[in-house]
């Protein structure tokens, strides 16, 4: 095998892991119970808006 051709094989399998990974990662998100919430407060009078 050449030199070349290795190098093409090792990219190939870097793409197929990112896809994978980009495929599965966002599954297993949904699988824990969805992303976190945002929360935050501050005292009232601070120049902070509430989330809501």
């Amino acid at each position: 095998m050449t030199d070349v051709s290795r190098k093409i094989r090792a990219w190939g399998r870097r793409l197929m892991i990112g896809t994978a990974a980009a495929v599965v990662l966002p599954g297993l998100v949904g699988l824990a119970g969805g992303a976190a919430t945002a929360g935050a407060f501050s005292r009232p009078g601070l120049p902070v808006e509430y989330l809501q």
